[in-house]
């Protein structure tokens, strides 16, 4: 491994250290001054691991949503990592995170559905499938999701219990049925099916209001 990835890790460890913590026990001059770091080292290498290292250091920066300039930052930085390595699985996934935090739910499912599953380990193969299943749902509703319900169902089907937290789904699905988006007998099927293999049946509550 060079040493402009051991430091990226290490960095990026920090930073994730450094996010999890409280508002009070943050240290946000030690988050820019480590972001400027990835900064440097990007610009130096002007490699994909790189550029992905800053986008993925800016995605855990705790001003993210609230500060413009870091989410441009980031997405010039993995869309950077990307036409250098359009494959690169780690950049379309978090870029895809990025986009749906932003509501741009047909750019975030295109990204997700560009990440090679065989890249990712198992729970967040399956909790790919689950983000492309809610962009489909947020950008074109239920009855034209139908098929990425589906291949969420079969993926959460395959995985253990506890790799299934449908969160995200769940506020996507309260949504469209707050809006009187009644689903399809066919939909509500695979809704069932997605409930019966997840965590402690996440979304029985959905369940309960689709009898």
């Amino acid at each position: 491994m060079a040493q402009d990835d051991l430091n990226i890790e290490t960095i990026l460890i920090q930073i994730e250290q450094q996010s999890n913590l409280s508002r009070e026990d943050r240290d946000e001059n030690l988050i820019e001054s480590l972001i400027g770091r990835l900064r440097s080292i990007a610009a130096s290498t002007d490699s994909a691991d790189s550029w992905f290292g800053l986008g993925y250091g800016l995605y855990f920066h705790p001003h993210r949503e609230t500060r413009p300039s870091i989410g441009r930052e980031l997405v010039r930085a993995m869309s950077r990592a990307l036409e250098l390595e359009p494959d690169h699985s780690w950049a379309h996934f978090y870029l895809g995170y990025h986009l749906y935090d932003f509501k741009r739910f047909e750019s975030a499912e295109r990204h997700f559905r560009s990440v090679q599953p065989d890249a990712l380990p198992l729970h967040l193969a399956i909790r790919r499938m689950e983000m492309i299943a809610a962009s489909s749902v947020r950008a074109r509703g239920l009855p034209r999701s139908e098929g990425a319900l589906a291949d969420y169902a079969s993926a959460a089907e395959e995985g253990e219990e506890f790799d299934v937290i449908p969160d995200v789904l769940e506020w996507a699905l309260l949504d469209a049925l707050r809006d009187g988006e009644r689903p399809p007998n066919s939909i509500a099927s695979l809704i069932r099916r997605i409930n019966r293999a997840s965590l402690n049946h996440w979304l029985d509550k959905i369940v309960n209001n689709l009898q």
